[in-house]
C-alpha cells in the first residue's frame, strides 16, 4: 500500500455539503467525512507520517 512508503501525506478535501444532510434534526457530528479523515489522520500520524490536510 503507498502510506506504508510515503513519510508525507497530503489530502485535498472538498467542503461542498450534500443536501440531503440538510435537517435541523441531524446532529453536527454527522459531518462522517471530516470525522474519517480526522482518525485517518490521527492513525497515519502515530505510524510516523506527517498529514497535511487541505480544505478547498
Amino acid at each position: 500500500m503507498l502510506f506504508e512508503e510515503c513519510t508525507h501525506i497530503k489530502f485535498l478535501v472538498g467542503q461542498a455539503i450534500n443536501q440531503a444532510y440538510q435537517n435541523p434534526d441531524f446532529p453536527d457530528t454527522l459531518s462522517i467525512k471530516f470525522n474519517v479523515l480526522k482518525r485517518l489522520q490521527i492513525v497515519l500520524t502515530e505510524l510516523g507520517k506527517i498529514v497535511t490536510i487541505a480544505y478547498y
